[in-house]
């Protein structure tokens, strides 16, 4: 299966750095200082991502147990049915 979240991640830790060292200010040694900002947005980011999958995996789950749960009705319908039928059988034998 594949995702994704690696490349949304990757992506989104070049544009942060990208980002942070185009707009951060240099310091008196000429290299750009470091900002949080791309540290900020890739949690935020990896946040949404992980909502997302947790919605899915949720949707799948309610799915699944909506299938049990007429398989269970389903099954216990049957079982009732062959009960009354047995028990129907054996007073036609006792009355018989």
């Amino acid at each position: 299966m594949s995702t994704i979240v690696p490349r949304l991640a990757a992506a989104t830790l070049s544009a942060g750095l990208h980002g942070a060292a185009a707009t951060a200010p240099v310091a008196i040694t000429g290299a750009p200082a470091r900002t949080t900002g791309g540290l900020a947005l890739f949690a935020l980011l990896m946040a949404f991502a992980f909502l997302a999958v947790v919605v899915r995996i949720n949707r799948q789950l309610v799915g699944l147990l909506s299938q049990l749960l007429q398989v269970a009705v389903a099954v216990g319908g049957a079982l009732i049915m062959v009960i009354i039928l047995g028990a129907l059988f054996i007073a036609l034998l006792l009355h018989g």
